[in-house]
């Protein structure tokens, strides 16, 4: 679309032009721009000379310059105006220098222009870095001026011209800020002892010490958002809009990413995640809606993609209730239980399944055997409503066993398939990568869990474009046991299945998130905050198994693990890290202490709705100091810090718009932290690599 003429739009396109990272045009060529404006004009300019080359802390405010972010993104040229414009500088600017660095400059307007990424650019020269986007642009700038000096074109065409160009630089800028897909980052370091840190950034004055960070130490860098922080409407309630706790949408999370990129000029190659798109229940109402929530972040430049139907297993507490209180008064002897404790079993309608132990007679042994006894249940059910057709899709299925098993069922328990052969007590299978043959009857057990998650993977997948990073999820984090209150940590074969079923079908994710052990937010026992437990040998486990699957560990809920056990022993573990509640923590560490007193205040006022005597005996917030009410000693600190992310979005514009030093502070606490995470995942220098895989030239 053309650009209305007007000089002030021309202006407030240049003014974001400058502003890609904070640098200053010399003196002489701001005062050559300033000839033949009018008194508005140059307030235009005084503000413009005001405001650029200070630093971020003393950038336009940040609604200020969202809305010149949008209104620059809104007067987008077509690549016909651009051509038409390319045309004119060739003929006549550039009647004795070296085409090739304007024509990069045309070439990275042109690739904004129709959608192409970065790493769809293979060609050295063809990826240009900012300071030569400004150069460039500045020299052209430069040189359209002394041509209406010198009387070749009228005032008219000039101001179009130019008002063209800028639009023209500036569309290049925001392809060299903008971001690529995770995949070629991904595989750029897999294989070695380094793994990018996915900053969870739910308050956006974090952004930009992360990315000031990761250009300092050269560090690579994802940004991403969850399902419960970014979102659509909820599927209960169509009319509501819940766009997530930090009051953002798709559209606007991706929007201030690139908003700050093109700010700092952040070129690095980075990628926006859609991090835990959940799907809880198996509804087709809840798996349209996570379908809907990645196409609006497809649509609104997000890179990157993760499916998690991971809470669905087969077996889960829910559905072991369900066949629990069906259960008979003859299939309870039928496991060796006394017919006096039987009849209580039969007779008891149990809520929660940990009520089982609480019941006199109830000793390890039978509790074990009883929960063989439900598992078996569910999956048979799943087995027995299989086709042949069915069966054919679980990997490593031979055409024989699939016959028997669809001739000789339904069957009453999984023990009778070990009556077929190829399902025997002696029948295994070799899994590259890991250390011992397994069962074929175990992965089938294990795919029969996972049927669902699968299915529900397969379907979500295919809407998202195979050139996006995708990072798919067995093992809910966080998941524990409900009699016994461990946690229930994914086993190598649970991976090894879940890859394979979906190699099956050409779905090629590079990540897998598991549950290793550790925790969203900030874990806390007795009150005190303890620091998250990785196990370690597991973890080894799991990568080893799927390594030769092409796919490495993505580790969800890295805050709080040691920064000694991520460098000393995750190293080549995990290939992408999550870290989201440290940031958080970070800035509320430095934000003006009227902000933070309030949204700590909020909080406790949400959480007294729900338990009025949880707060009751406690001083009030505002007689601790922000440095108490942030250390774990403090009373109120287990109480708020996880649910004080639910006040992100209520002080969002608050939030945003911090500037001068309260920004400054943000900035600096959060440029240290990053620097240590990127110390700790060996990344610092890597992403080098990342921009020699993509053959950028640089």
């Amino acid at each position: 679309m053309y650009l209305n003429k007007s000089v002030k739009v021309s202006l407030v396109i240049f003014l974001l032009f400058i502003l890609f990272n904070g640098n200053k045009l010399g003196n002489k060529e701001i005062l050559s721009l300033r000839r033949s404006k009018d008194v508005s004009e140059q307030s235009g300019l005084e503000k413009l000379l005001l405001i650029m080359g200070q630093g971020i802390e003393n950038a336009p405010s940040f609604r200020e310059g969202i809305e010149l972010f949008r209104t620059l993104e809104r007067s987008k040229l077509s690549t016909d105006a651009i051509t038409e414009i390319w045309s004119f500088v060739v003929n006549n600017l550039l009647e004795e220098n070296n085409t090739e660095a304007v024509n990069n400059l045309f070439s990275a307007a042109s690739n904004y222009a129709l959608g192409i990424r970065r790493d769809e650019i293979g060609d050295k020269g063809k990826v240009l870095r900012i300071e030569e986007i400004k150069k460039i642009g500045s020299e052209l700038l430069q040189a359209l001026e002394l041509y209406y000096e010198n009387g070749y074109i009228e005032r008219t065409h000039y101001e179009e011209i130019r008002s063209k160009l800028n639009i023209v630089i500036c569309m290049a800028g925001l392809w060299a800020t903008s971001p690529i897909s995770s995949k070629p980052m991904l595989m750029a370091l897999a294989g070695g002892n380094t793994a990018i840190m996915a900053a969870n950034t739910q308050m956006s004055v974090s952004i930009p010490g992360l990315m000031l960070a990761s250009m300092e130490f050269g560090a690579p860098l994802i940004f991403e958002s969850a399902m419960s922080e970014v979102n659509l409407q909820d599927p209960n309630d169509p009319a509501k809009i819940a766009i997530g706790y930090i009051g953002r949408s798709p559209q606007e999370f991706a929007e201030v990413v690139r908003y700050y990129a093109f700010l700092l000029g952040y070129d690095l190659p980075y990628a926006i995640h859609a991090d835990h798109t959940t799907v809880s229940k198996d509804t087709p109402e809840a798996i349209d809606y996570a379908r809907r929530l990645n196409q609006a972040q497809l649509s609104a430049g997000y890179t990157s993609f993760a499916i998690d139907p991971s809470s669905i297993p087969a077996v889960r507490e829910e559905t072991q209730l369900k066949v629990l209180n069906a259960l008979t008064l003859e299939e309870f002897l039928e496991l060796g239980i006394d017919e006096n404790l039987a009849k209580v079993l039969a007779e008891k309608e149990f809520k929660k399944l940990k009520e089982i132990s609480s019941i006199e007679g109830m000793d390890e042994e039978k509790i074990n055997a009883l929960m063989d006894y439900i598992e078996s249940k569910i999956l048979v059910e799943v087995l027995n409503g299989m086709t042949y057709e069915d069966l054919m899709k679980i990997p490593r299925m031979d055409e024989r066993i699939a016959r028997v098993i669809v001739q000789h069922g339904p069957f009453v328990s999984l023990a009778e398939l070990k009556n077929i052969e190829g399902l025997g007590e002696d029948d295994t299978i070799y899994i590259e990568g890991m250390d011992k043959p397994v069962l074929m009857f175990d992965y089938l057990k294990t795919y029969l869990d996972l049927k669902r998650i699968i299915e529900i993977n397969l379907y979500l997948s295919q809407f998202i474009p195979p050139q996006f990073g995708l990072e798919v999820e067995v093992g809910h984090i966080g998941r524990v046991d409900p009699l016994t209150g461990e946690a229930v940590m994914t086993t190598p074969l649970e991976a090894v299945v879940l890859i394979e079923a979906l190699h099956k079908f050409g779905i090629r994710p590079q990540l897998l998130a598991v549950n290793n052990g550790t925790k969203h937010g900030i874990v806390f026992v007795g009150g005190k905050e303890v620091p998250t437990s990785v196990d370690v040998e597991r973890t080894r486990e799991i990568a080893q198994a799927i390594r030769p699957l092409g796919v490495a560990l993505a580790q969800h809920g890295t805050t709080g693990t040691p920064f000694e056990v991520i460098k000393d022993r995750l190293a080549g573990l995990i290939l992408k890290a999550n870290v989201g509640t440290e940031w958080r923590r970070t800035a509320l560490r430095s934000i003006p202490l009227g902000l933070f007193y309030r949204m700590v205040e909020w909080t406790v006022e949400q959480e007294s709705k729900k338990d009025p005597k949880k707060f009751a005996n406690l001083p009030t917030v505002r007689t601790y100091s922000r440095e108490e009410l942030l250390s774990s000693q403090c009373p109120y600190y287990a109480l708020i810090m996880d649910p004080i992310k639910r006040a992100i979005g209520v002080f969002r514009d608050e939030i945003d718009n911090i500037s001068g030093e309260d920004l400054a502070l943000v900035i600096s606490a959060t440029h240290e932290m990053a620097r240590q995470y990127f110390e700790a995942f060996n990344a610092i220098g890597k992403v080098q690599e990342i921009i020699n895989y993509l053959g950028w030239g640089w």
